[in-house]
């Protein structure tokens, strides 16, 4: 996985993230748990944590060479075992150690989309046309399960999980050298004119 380029670039793309959270991670473990009876708590989703977090200057979280999450898990020395606060991250929707769920998926789905039908998906989908062989297989299945002529308004916009810089037509806009300095004195300047205030939270 590339690292976020720049601090600035790292916090516009915390934001949008935490601005979109509702609409996947937050949604599937809201409903995952409660078609079961359960109530989740998510208690790094505290409007205080998320405030306080906001506020720190992203350089603190571009920390190279260092584990991902190195402040978090720094402010728990001492309250867990260190094999356990110091072990390498594994994805929370899977945890299959080395095994990339992801990768799996994308490869089964390409042998179940051909060639002509991914370059004939503006046809069938003209509406939010799929971008990969995998989400074709999913709105494949969305549609022929659900009608999506009767529920398509209902559905989400797409939301884009990748970070900015993963996107081709987005690294094209990132020059490979930034002066971090000056893109923070930016952002400070518009958060003083839109709020009033000198932080960088842009979280009420």
């Amino acid at each position: 996985m590339q690292r976020a380029p720049n601090a600035f670039h790292l916090h516009k793309e915390i934001l949008r993230r935490l601005n979109h959270l509702h609409q996947y991670d937050v949604l599937r473990c809201d409903r995952s748990t409660s078609c079961h009876g359960l109530e989740i708590r998510v208690p790094f989703l505290d409007k205080r944590f998320i405030d306080l977090v906001a506020r720190l200057p992203p350089t603190y979280k571009l920390i190279p060479r260092k584990l991902e999450k190195f402040l978090l898990r720094s402010a728990f020395e001492g309250w867990l075992p260190e094999e356990v606060l110091w072990r390498s991250k594994e994805g929370f929707s899977e945890a299959l150690g080395k095994t990339d769920l992801g990768d799996i998926v994308h490869r089964h789905a390409s042998t179940i989309i051909s060639e002509q039908m991914f370059a004939e998906r503006a046809d069938r989908f003209p509406d939010r046309v799929p971008e990969t062989p995998e989400e074709y297989w999913y709105r494949q299945i969305f549609e022929d399960t659900f009608h999506y002529g009767k529920v398509g308004p209902l559905v989400h916009t797409k939301v884009y999980r990748t970070a900015a810089w993963h996107m081709v037509e987005e690294k094209e806009n990132i020059k490979e050298s930034l002066d971090v300095k000056q893109e923070m004195q930016a952002m400070m300047r518009l958060r003083r004119r839109s709020t009033g205030s000198t932080t960088l939270s842009g979280v009420a």
